[in-house]
């Protein structure tokens, strides 16, 4: 069965006492001691899938109740800073790790109300897919650039929750010590590495539209086949280094499926733009880019 596109969830803090059948702690570190014996599931998509039924069978009634916390304090990363810079390396760990250590409670706690809304919504059959490789279109908009960004290609994975006619995703997990940890929805940050001793040069920021407006040369990418065939369309976009010449330096997914960013990069490295002066000298430009793809256009 070939499903839709997936619904993000996004709950907002102000809701989770309300969809959460077991209080969380405040703090998850006064509260770790206690629920130190942690359920070990094998590094598959079983695993996650066994995991998460496990996780609803604690909620309902009759059950230990401090099994639900249990259960949702074992999905915490036991070190943050060291499985980040691992697996995104020294230039976006820190701040992947401290937005982490700034939510983890609450990551943890919208896990477990999104796992628990989503089956009480009919989202009833439970299917866990692991990321490998970089290129998966069943990945998403989004997973794509986060698969692609990392330096040691340890598997992600994401929990669908399905009924008859589409699927709701809760991204990401990792399997770490033993047993799976909720590590983001990530965003990897928008600045580029810095080669080593290298001087900043004088950039700044300029919105993609303006950008848009100084294109002088533009390479339309061919429509994959893949693509083309499984119905996917949208937009990719691009963080760009546009050079003092108008070429583009650097560039990279934000945003996109697979197939269509893996297209998109090397005809946008093509473009040219307008020079951007400042106070009459040449400067680097920050932007972005989007590149539409549209089956109605082809």
């Amino acid at each position: 069965m070939k499903l839709p596109s997936g619904i993000s969830i996004a709950i907002s803090a102000c809701v989770l006492s309300v969809l959460l059948l077991v209080a969380m702690p405040c703090s998850l570190g006064a509260q770790q001691a206690s629920f130190s014996s942690i359920a070990n599931y094998p590094d598959t998509q079983d695993g996650l899938e066994h995991f998460a039924k496990d996780l609803l069978k604690a909620h309902k009634p009759g059950n230990q109740p401090d099994e639900v916390q249990r259960l949702v304090l074992s999905l915490a990363l036991p070190n943050p800073r060291a499985w980040f810079s691992m697996v995104f390396g020294e230039h976006a760990y820190e701040p992947l790790a401290q937005a982490y250590a700034r939510n983890q409670t609450s990551l943890l706690q919208e896990v477990d109300a999104a796992v628990v809304t989503a089956a009480r919504d009919g989202y009833s059959e439970i299917r866990a897919k692991k990321y490998e490789k970089s290129c998966d279109d069943s990945a998403g908009e989004l997973t794509f650039p986060l698969l692609m960004a990392r330096i040691t290609p340890v598997p992600l994975y994401e929990l669908r929750m399905i009924n008859t006619s589409s699927f709701r995703r809760i991204s990401i997990f990792a399997h770490v010590d033993g047993t799976f940890r909720y590590v983001g929805p990530l965003n990897i940050p928008n600045e580029f590495a810095p080669a080593k001793d290298a001087k900043p040069p004088a950039r700044i920021e300029v919105k993609g539209d303006v950008q848009a407006s100084k294109t002088l040369k533009k390479v339309s990418p061919s429509y994959p086949d893949a693509a083309r065939r499984e119905g996917l369309e949208g937009t990719v976009r691009l963080h760009a280094i546009i050079g003092k010449d108008g070429g583009v330096q650097q560039v990279r997914v934000i945003r996109g499926y697979c197939s269509l960013s893996e297209v998109s990069l090397p005809a946008v490295k093509q473009w040219r733009y307008t020079p951007t002066l400042l106070n009459g000298e040449p400067v680097e430009v920050d932007t972005t880019i989007d590149v539409i793809f549209n089956l109605r256009h082809q």
